[in-house]
């Protein structure tokens, strides 16, 4: 056996590497579009999580506010009722 490497051998491993190549080129562009499109379904997720939570957001604060003026028509009764019994009192 000789360890000699003659014309034909230096073509064939260029013609493997070149396929070898060529597959990865392959790969490489297919993933990247596995990729492209994990990101975008991805950031469609995150934007889906985003509303639902600002829509979340707005109903509290709906609810909190009605509470809030729903309070402070109670402090506003509750004062008037006690000034005019303070009014009455004095009379």
């Amino acid at each position: 056996m000789s360890l000699a490497i003659d014309t034909t051998d230096i073509r064939e491993i260029a013609g493997m590497l070149s396929k070898a190549e060529e597959a990865l080129h392959g790969d490489v562009h297919q993933l990247s579009g596995t990729v492209t499109e994990a990101t975008s379904q991805l950031n469609a997720s995150l934007n889906n999580v985003v509303a639902v939570g600002a829509s979340s957001l707005g109903t509290e604060t709906q609810t909190l506010t009605t509470r809030l003026s729903d309070t402070l028509a109670e402090f506003e009764t509750n004062v008037k009722q006690n000034l005019e019994q303070a009014g009455e009192e004095r009379r």
